[in-house]
């Protein structure tokens, strides 16, 4: 894995608790970008579809 992915999911671990805010999606987004360049589809998808939950309930039509 990538040393920019393992990055981002030990800060979105360490912050799950702070709950559903834009720099969390943001940062999931960034993540599942990232483990789809590098094939990990699987990951990939997991954060992506999370972002997405987050974007929309905060009402973010240009996140999702």
């Amino acid at each position: 894995m990538n040393e920019g992915l393992s990055w981002l999911e030990d800060a979105l671990a360490r912050t799950a608790a702070f709950g559903h805010t834009p720099p969390r999606a943001k940062a999931l987004c960034e993540a599942g970008n990232i483990a789809g360049s590098f094939g990990e589809l699987e990951i990939a998808t997991a954060r992506l579809e999370e972002s997405v939950v987050i974007w929309r309930e905060l009402g973010d039509n240009t996140g999702v």
